[in-house]
């Protein structure tokens, strides 16, 4: 499990959007099987990747690579629960981003970071573990919130123009969005409120 780079998870997601993109232009059945195949595979290679290393998330790398998990997961319970959406086409290239800001950051050496993970259980390292809690899932409620707005604003466009149902993206409804993107601000504004106090 040591020899989980950042590259295998990172190729999946990759491939996995190619697929996506592919998916748009040319629909088959086959493709969306093999996109989620390749999300499946780097979202388990993700996991051990997490699981191998003691996770410091104080650290910039661990945060944004743990974000990056918490997301593909996201994308892969919306594909496989809105299986006729473009779900992958918004989702997929946030966590590609994650991941290649991680990968700029760099893994931080064991000695001179804290391991302030899951093991904190008293004192000063368990309000910094819940402080980096908190923030990290403001960050994903953020993540969600910008990936509801992004397809608020595609089908508000569809909407306008009048483009004929069935063509183009498939995307949920405005309502719907709207209750996600409202959900989302409502989670995250009070866990970043928290986090930072």
């Amino acid at each position: 499990m040591n020899r989980i780079t950042i590259l295998c998870f990172g190729a999946s997601y990759a491939v996995a959007l190619l697929l996506e993109l592919l998916q748009l232009f040319w629909p088959r059945r086959i493709q969306r099987y093999l996109a989620l195949g390749f999300a499946g595979a780097g979202l388990l290679a993700h996991t051990l990747f997490l699981l191998a290393q003691p996770l410091a998330l104080a650290s910039e790398f661990w945060s944004v690579v743990f974000l990056a998990w918490i997301l593909s997961i996201f994308y892969l319970y919306g594909s496989i629960h809105h299986r006729r959406l473009a779900w992958g086409v918004f989702v997929l290239p946030i966590v590609l981003g994650l991941t290649a800001l991680a990968a700029t950051f760099g893994r931080p050496d064991s000695q001179g970071s804290p391991q302030i993970g899951w093991t904190a259980v008293r004192g000063e390292s368990l309000w910094i573990a819940i402080h980096i809690g908190l923030l990290v899932l403001a960050a994903v409620g953020i993540c969600v919130g910008f990936v509801s707005s992004v397809m608020y604003l595609l089908q508000a466009r569809r909407l306008r123009t009048k483009t004929l149902p069935g063509t183009g993206l498939r995307l949920l409804s405005l309502e719907r969005l709207e209750s996600m993107n409202r959900r989302a601000i409502t989670w995250a504004f009070p866990l970043l409120t928290a986090g930072v106090l």
